[in-house]
């Protein structure tokens, strides 16, 4: 890879995105396999003895933004609701929704009617659970996002999901040149398993 690249290691981790115990959890799901198929456990192999072999398009480089009606939204179409018990997260979430949104029926000015989300029907249950309850035509709270039509990354690289130790960062041009690496590093393996 080059330093011209817009593409980082970074971003070519499977794991992005994931920390504490979730990624602790998909580290630990981890199993690698031998040559003949029987699962290795993931800390019998130090990392430095792995090669990583990636078909990538990482979400940055690759998607942008979308709108829900450019993806066919079925919550912006159908209509939906967020119910927020009387949890912290749910009260996060009735906060949210509250700075972003407006009852129906609400008047506000242009410039701040211009900055708001959708207009939402608020009904609270005798145990604190709010629910609100969204018109079909509303944008949803998801961030969508398209592809953008940018060819796949062909990526060899030291390491797994631990780490790269030994630094090792390749990206082919070609998919031609990618699978003939990796049936090179294939059959290597499987001439070492066949001498023991």
């Amino acid at each position: 890879m080059g330093p011209d690249d817009d593409v980082t290691p970074d971003l070519l981790d499977p794991l992005q995105g994931l920390a504490g115990i979730a990624r602790q959890r998909a580290l630990q799901a981890f199993v690698t396999r031998r040559p003949d198929g029987s699962p290795i456990g993931i800390a019998s192999v130090p990392p430095s003895a792995v090669t990583t072999f990636q078909v990538v398009s990482p979400r940055p480089t690759h998607t942008r933004p979308a709108t829900c009606v450019e993806i066919g939204c079925a919550a912006q179409r159908d209509g939906y609701e967020y119910v927020c018990p009387p949890t912290p997260a749910g009260r996060a979430w009735a906060r949210r929704i509250r700075s972003s949104c407006r009852p129906a029926g609400a008047r506000l000015s242009p410039v701040v009617a211009a900055r708001i989300h959708g207009r939402y029907t608020l009904t609270v249950d005798g145990s604190g659970t709010e629910t609100y309850a969204f018109a079909a035509g509303t944008p949803c709270f998801t961030q969508h996002r398209v592809t953008i039509n940018r060819p796949e990354l062909y990526v060899v690289r030291g390491g797994d999901l631990r780490g790269n130790p030994r630094g090792l960062m390749r990206r082919h041009a070609s998919a031609d040149d990618w699978v003939d690496e990796f049936a090179n590093h294939q059959d290597k393996l499987a001439t070492a398993h066949q001498r023991g």
